[in-house]
């Protein structure tokens, strides 16, 4: 019986962390620069997008999230973009930047549109966190 769950701990496991493509977007930012997610990795940058509401239970996750690419920063400089996107883009820049300044966030750009959509990437969670890399957009 424990083979048993251990094996479907891991097959579950597998499927959850298994590499999709990324979907590409080209948007204006809340700083009015344009960005395009694939331009980013083709230039080999790595892509860290958190999608927030915001709200503060998303502080904790988007502080990790600046954590973590800090740390990658130091040993692979000029290799890491950090996105914040609001959830449902139905957040103006407004309340992006402002949420982002009191909690101490400081991603390379903030978005609240619709075209960053976080639905290609599985269940909506707040904060969602996913990492993009490589020249196969994963």
């Amino acid at each position: 019986m424990k083979k048993l769950i251990l094996s479907l701990s891991l097959v579950c496991f597998a499927a959850l962390t298994n590499a999709q493509t990324a979907v590409n977007f080209n948007t204006n930012d809340c700083a009015s620069l344009n960005h395009d997610l694939f331009t980013e990795l083709d230039a080999g940058k790595i892509v860290v997008l958190t999608w927030v509401m915001p709200c503060s239970a998303c502080v904790n996750g988007a502080l990790a999230a600046q954590a973590a690419s800090q740390s990658f920063s130091v040993s692979n400089p000029g290799m890491v973009v950090t996105y914040v996107a609001d959830d449902y883009a139905n957040s103006n820049c407004a309340t992006i930047n402002n949420w982002c300044a009191s909690n101490g966030i400081n991603p390379t750009a903030k978005f609240s549109s619709t075209v960053v959509s976080m639905s290609a990437y599985g269940t909506a969670g707040m904060p969602k966190v996913i990492v993009l890399g490589g020249a196969n957009h994963t």
